[in-house]
């Protein structure tokens, strides 16, 4: 984003070149330097959505969390697909590829940057993700999805 906020020599706040002065206006003129500096420090994040929203992820099976019948009195202990009902795969494969509906979970700050956590999906997947493995409709992932298979 362009910096619109700067200080002159004497350290006076200036709006997109021009002098700020005191009241109400210089108070949201200076809240938006913070924001500015913040941002250029690396202290601010954007995200691409709310946690919770509906997401469109394309991954492999394998990262899918499988539901376990671990029920106490009725629970055999068995693994199953979550999309074993309506799998468009004949070949059941981990390392089949599918788009998933799914929520925003979550996002860590990391020495190796942003990651972005998904329900029922295993692992982080990095800041990048937004736009090839992760979308925010079905028609941009599944648009993506015909291009890269």
């Amino acid at each position: 984003m362009k910096r619109l906020t700067s200080r002159n020599e004497q350290g006076d706040l200036m709006l997109l070149g021009k002098q700020v002065y005191a009241g109400d206006y210089y108070e949201a003129v200076s809240a938006l330097e913070e924001y500015e500096d913040a941002e250029e420090k690396g202290l601010l994040v954007k995200l691409p959505c709310k946690v919770g929203d509906t997401v469109y992820v394309i991954t492999e099976c394998e990262r899918i969390c499988k539901r376990h019948d671990n029920d106490y009195f009725t629970g055999t202990g068995a693994v199953e697909c979550p999309f074993e009902n309506d799998c468009d795969f004949e070949e059941c494969d981990d390392g089949n590829i599918r788009i998933v509906e799914t929520e925003y979970e979550a996002c860590t700050i990391e020495d190796r940057g942003v990651c972005h956590f998904f329900v029922d999906i295993h692992g982080g997947f990095s800041n990048d993700c937004w736009g090839k493995a992760a979308f925010l409709t079905r028609e941009e992932a599944e648009k993506a999805g015909e291009k890269n298979g």
